[in-house]
């Protein structure tokens, strides 16, 4: 039992001393909640607090911080009376993660960055009035089918077509 709680304290302290988790931060405006990357200059958005608009352009830096990924579920929550229709990402963005735009019922345009690298899986799910989505040349990995919760899409001259 002590051999238990000695190996339970280093790990306690471990987790103390790396910082496993990053604080989460909110930006002066109230509308993105972000974390800062490792790397201490770039930033992870990973919720975007609600705010009624037709266009929505994600900053390009958040408090100093370029802003490089946009995290999973980021945009999920929205109701299908507040959801953006339109959303653009800066050329900074080089990720966007699993599930990002899920449940975007009325987005029916996102503007992707020539520097996105990596799209996540289901993140366009259930945006049921989205019908094209063009991906830049840049995109080395993401998932077709699979990120499109109930629809089939392919890739044709880098479009997703429904």
């Amino acid at each position: 039992m002590l051999g238990v709680l000695a190996v339970l304290a280093v790990i306690l302290l471990l987790f103390m001393v790396i910082g496993v988790a990053e604080e989460e931060r909110t930006d002066a405006s109230g509308q993105w909640e972000y974390v800062v990357n490792t790397d201490g200059e770039t930033a992870t958005i990973w919720h975007v607090l609600y705010k009624e608009t037709a266009q929505m352009d994600v900053p390009r830096e958040i408090d100093g911080f370029r802003v490089t990924a946009i995290g999973d579920y980021a945009f999920f929550g929205y109701t299908e009376s507040n959801t953006p229709e339109r959303i653009t990402l800066p050329d900074t963005v080089i990720s966007i993660g699993d599930g990002t735009f899920q449940g975007c019922f009325s987005l029916t345009e996102v503007t992707l960055p020539a520097s996105l690298i990596s799209v996540g899986e289901y993140a366009f799910a259930d945006c049921e009035a989205l019908m094209q989505v063009i991906m830049p040349d840049s995109l080395t990995s993401y998932i077709c089918i699979q990120t499109l919760h109930h629809y089939q899409w392919r890739r044709v001259q880098n479009r997703l077509l429904l």
